[in-house]
Order: structure tokens, then sequence, then C-alpha cells
């Protein structure tokens, strides 16, 4: 498939409290998993203990108003690991492990955070074994970024 599975919130949607776990998501065209948002509404989403790997581009791409994504593994995907997209607000992103065992590599980033997000905890993910392990362009507040392992 394109996108291996997601959530996507417009301004007549109303996505809340919502948890995937324990998935397996590879092989995508595209997104292993999507988190979009375009209103407040959509919120508190959490993404834990999945596997996603070997997918066309990222493997979670992020873009929510709180939730968390805690001990997933995200390997071998086209672009990023985890891509914390702009406009993301209170959400923490731990314990995760986002690596690239694959000669040559295809991970470039094992985690980007963009401008514009506010209020995200990252600590404690593994982001050895890709291409790069962090590209950290927050312009935002309220970040606490680290300890995480590059």
């Amino acid at each position: 498939s394109n996108t291996g599975c997601g959530i996507t919130g417009d301004g007549d949607s109303i996505h809340q409290n919502c948890s995937f776990d324990h998935n397996w998501i590879y092989s995508n065209t595209s997104l292993g998993f999507s988190l979009q948002y375009s209103s407040a509404l959509s919120k508190d989403i959490c993404f834990d203990y999945n596997h996603v790997y070997s997918n066309g581009t990222t493997g979670c791409q992020i873009a929510s108003f709180g939730g968390h994504a805690i001990g997933n593994t995200f390997r071998n995907n086209t672009t990023n690991g985890i891509y914390i997209k702009t406009a993301t607000r209170q959400f923490t992103i731990a314990l995760n492990v986002c690596y690239d065992n694959q000669t040559p590599k295809t991970q470039s980033w094992g985690m980007v955070i963009d401008v514009d997000t506010e209020d995200l905890i990252i600590v404690h993910n593994d982001l050895k074994g890709n291409t790069n392990g962090l590209n950290n362009v927050s312009t935002g507040v309220n970040n606490i970024v680290g300890p995480n392992l590059y």
C-alpha cells in the first residue's frame, strides 16, 4: 500500500485518545505510519511498541497536539525513522530505536525535528546506525531534547 496506516484529522473530525500499539508496519511505498492533524480536536494519540521497517519514505511521521511515541523500532526506511512535523505540540518521544543495518544505508536520519514544534520531550532514543542521528531544526520553545544516543 501507499501508507501503512495512519490517522488524519481535518476541521470536521475529532480524533482523541487513540492508541496504535504492537503492530508490524512494513514495505509500504510511502510512509509507514502517518499521524496528521489540522484542528485542535485531534489530540492525545499514542503510538507505542510498533515495528516499522522497509517503507518507501519515513517510518513514522508525526503532526499531533498531545500524545506520545514510546518503545518503537524503526529500521531500514528510505528517508527517516521518525519525522516530527511543524506545529507538533505537547508530544513525548522516548525509548525508541531507529537504525539502518543495510549496505548502503537508506535511512538518512534516525529522527528529524522540524521548525515550529513546541513542548516536546524527546529523550532516551537510540538513533545510532543511521547515516545521521538527529536533525533538530526546531525554532519552537520548551522542547527538551536529550539525552539520546547518536
